[in-house]
């Protein structure tokens, strides 16, 4: 169908490697379950120009930048979707572009800005597409409705899905009528949180949830870090903002600046504010813009001296 058609492009077969058609699986190595430790050495491709950055595993990192600065090719590449013209993406240490996409793709959930439903029932769509066989064979502990409610209520969409008209079973094409942008947007973020991938990944999740969505969210990601789950969060929202360990800010396909989120956002606000000070009741409450920040600049001098200190802190990760 369309829908199953847009998701498959919009994956690049990736994510939903696992549903989709069974004889078009990319083979590649059999590695051990990963644990979320990127690596980018000098990575190039389409809109990318030879980036450089280390995400540790079990951390929180957001990508920041204007429309158009690279950031949903940045998550694209970083996560094999997007081929490197030069350098190398390592999950692990290993190439990612040698894991099997069906086994890495049961590690990741993902989000992106377009929420795309699969044809079938909500729980299939939580699910994945996978069926109660699958799971029982998988030799997983909890049944698939466990985890799908379980996914369901950690994207607090678990009693919205009550009250439609058959609850879970409800198709996605026959009740169109009741799957506002919010619903479906909820329901996409329960199928990242299916299983409890080692890896979540949201390209601007939160655009269309209302207080109490955005809430369960923010809670649930509380959670996922806690347990050690690396996150990537592409936003321009501030709501996500303060779970956020490192920041990496994005320009013109190239990674502008990066380090711990503290001495990054001070100084991109400041500047904000300098440039337009008559912004700067209105800055305190959302994502700053990102405004250009030169080499050598007492600003980058600030941001250098925050990587320093944290990296005279063991107990943090760095980029």
């Amino acid at each position: 169908s369309a829908a199953s058609d847009v998701y498959k492009r919009q994956l690049d077969t990736f994510f939903d490697s696992q549903v989709s058609d069974k004889t078009a699986r990319t083979v590649g190595l059999s590695l051990p379950a990963p644990k979320g430790d990127f690596r980018l050495e000098d990575v190039s491709c389409q809109g990318l120009s030879h980036l450089h950055c280390q995400i540790t595993a079990g951390s929180v990192v957001g990508i920041l930048g204007n429309s158009g600065a690279g950031k949903t090719r940045f998550v694209r590449a970083l996560l094999g979707l997007s081929q490197p013209t030069s350098g190398t993406v390592r999950l692990d240490g290993a190439d990612i572009h040698g894991w099997s996409r069906e086994a890495l793709g049961q590690h990741i959930g993902y989000v992106s800005q377009q929420a795309v439903l699969l044809p079938g029932s909500i729980k299939n769509n939580i699910a994945r597409l996978q069926d109660e066989e699958t799971v029982l064979e998988s030799g997983a502990p909890d049944s698939m409705d466990a985890k799908v409610i379980a996914a369901a209520k950690r994207a607090g969409v678990h009693e919205r899905i009550l009250q439609l008209p058959q609850a879970y079973d409800t198709d996605i094409d026959e009740a169109a009528a009741y799957f506002s942008g919010g619903l479906q947007q909820q329901i996409t973020i329960a199928r990242a949180f299916y299983n409890n991938p080692a890896i979540i990944v949201l390209d601007e999740a939160s655009n269309h949830l209302d207080h109490f969505a955005q809430a369960a969210l923010l809670q649930s990601l509380k959670e996922a870090k806690a347990a050690g789950q690396t996150i990537i969060i592409v936003a321009h929202s501030p709501l996500l903002m303060p779970l956020v360990d490192d920041v990496i800010v994005m320009h013109n396909g190239n990674i502008q600046t990066q380090g711990p989120r503290e001495p990054i956002m001070k100084a991109l606000s400041r500047m904000q504010t300098q440039s337009d000070p008559g912004g700067a009741a209105a800055a305190s409450h959302a994502a700053p813009a990102i405004v250009k920040l030169n080499p050598g600049s007492a600003v980058n001098d600030r941001i250098t001296e925050g990587r320093q200190s944290a990296a005279a802190d063991p107990a943090r990760g760095k980029i």
